[in-house]
């Protein structure tokens, strides 16, 4: 999984409007306004699901799987003035979409496919657009 979050952060680099991209570890349910720089987009895979495919003893790893796999984005940008920033978290969305729809992250992984997507306002007032991909891996 390493090898293909960090394919899919070198893809997502090229993105230069990001200040800010990285892997999920909780940046915004900390304090956002001190700790990100802005806009940003952070991301993990948020699910898997395996299916044994058996054994083939002249392959390695010997154990044969597929993997299906959801990699969730997190696209957040806090506004200080609306009326200049209205759109650009649309923008950014348009970006990713151009950057990773249709990307394979490895060799073995199937290309990503935009599945949902769902705007999120906190308490504090900061909108956030979740946006998903989906991806399956053979022979992991």
């Amino acid at each position: 999984m390493k090898t293909i979050l960090e394919s899919i952060q070198t893809r997502l680099s090229t993105i230069t409007e990001f200040n800010y991209i990285g892997e999920d570890w909780g940046q915004l349910n900390t304090d956002p306004l001190v700790t990100m720089n802005w806009p940003c987009c952070i991301y993990n895979i948020s699910r898997g699901f395996y299916n044994d495919l058996g054994k083939d003893p002249s392959q390695t790893p010997k154990n044969r799987q597929t993997g299906k796999f959801r990699l969730k984005l997190n696209i957040a940008n806090p506004r200080m003035d609306t009326t200049n920033e209205n759109w650009i978290e649309h923008d950014l969305m348009e970006k990713v979409h151009i950057a990773l729809h249709g990307f394979s992250p490895l060799e073995n992984c199937s290309v990503l496919k935009r599945n949902d997507y769902k705007r999120l306002k906190r308490n504090n007032g900061m909108i956030i657009y979740k946006v998903i991909y989906t991806f399956e891996v053979i022979n992991i």
